[in-house]
């Protein structure tokens, strides 16, 4: 099935269906401003998904007083598209001052960390009083998730269209919004504002396949099932007040 044929099939089975990462691009977008200096934790090759016009995620980027990238991949890093400066860090040991920024990105990441509590602490360090972090990962209780949890690797590798080197174990270790609130709120971040989301089918070339996968994703749509969505964008801040002298973004 091509995929104008898709899009057919997706306008009448479940019409008004977004792309969940557009929802995401947008919340980020919301809290981006000129005094802001944003880290993108775990960016990879792109703070959003490769398929976005790449001059949108630049206007982004240039609105920001300061942005820095994170990741422990040093080649995908070599690759980074719109930010200027990056480091090769791991998460549960970030190379920054205390109250540092102002805003983190995490952008399906989440679902890969081998200790989610270490990485929420180390955002909470580096975050200013009043910051936000921006979560946005798969939900442990969609169809998505449940399937993927039963595939092996090598099946997996088949049915993505990625690079296999871009492709990483996935632990879902803070994946329900049960356990993520709780893991922040751990590392004294509150929960500020949190959604459900629906998205694409994840099978689009088989016409049977795609047709059950939206009449699937049509009933999640309905706001008591709305758990079952596909994935989950929260907004978590730092209690307090601001300090006055805004400290700098020196590596430690």
């Amino acid at each position: 099935m091509e995929y104008r044929d898709y899009l057919e099939l997706q306008r009448r089975i479940a019409p008004g269906l977004r792309y969940n990462q557009d929802v995401y691009r947008e919340q980020v977008e919301s809290l981006v401003t000129p005094d802001t200096v944003w880290l993108d934790a775990g960016c990879g090759q792109r703070i959003f998904p490769a398929w976005r016009p790449l001059e949108d995620e630049r206007n982004i980027v240039g609105r920001a007083k300061l942005v820095i990238g994170c990741d422990i991949d040093a080649p995908a890093l070599r690759l980074h598209q719109t930010v200027r400066l990056l480091a090769v860090a791991d998460l549960t040991r970030l190379p920054f001052r205390s109250e540092a920024v102002d805003l983190i990105t995490c952008n399906t990441v989440v679902e890969h960390l081998d200790d989610p509590r270490s990485v929420f602490r180390e955002f909470a360090r580096v975050l200013r009083p009043r910051g936000r972090v921006i979560v946005h990962t798969p939900n442990a209780w969609s169809h998505f998730v449940l399937v993927s949890r039963f595939l092996p690797r090598r099946a997996k590798l088949r049915l993505d269209e990625r690079p296999p080197d871009e492709i990483f174990p996935t632990r879902y270790r803070a994946n329900t919004r049960r356990r993520l609130r709780r893991l922040m709120a751990d590392a004294g971040l509150a929960e500020q504002s949190f959604r459900y989301l629906a998205n694409d089918a994840t099978v689009q070339n088989v016409w049977w396949l795609a047709a059950l996968e939206l009449a699937w994703i049509r009933l999640t749509l309905v706001h008591g099932l709305r758990g079952l969505r596909v994935s989950m964008v929260a907004v978590f801040t730092k209690p307090g007040a601001r300090d006055p002298e805004r400290r700098s973004i020196e590596a430690t």
